[in-house]
């Protein structure tokens, strides 16, 4: 329930992600057994590589 919380949170105030945050999300979820459905759309936050 935590996880869903942050992520919601980061969503709901469009916090920019990097690429790596977002790997560490997924690997978060697969250890949980989350469906990719509960924290793909974290994708539209990852910002712009520089």
């Amino acid at each position: 329930m935590a996880f869903d919380t942050i992520l919601t949170q980061m969503y709901e105030y469009d916090i920019l992600i990097d690429s790596e945050l977002y790997r560490q999300i997924e690997a978060i979820a697969y250890g949980m057994s989350l469906n990719s459905d509960d924290y793909e759309f974290m994708l539209k936050l990852i910002r712009p590589a520089k």
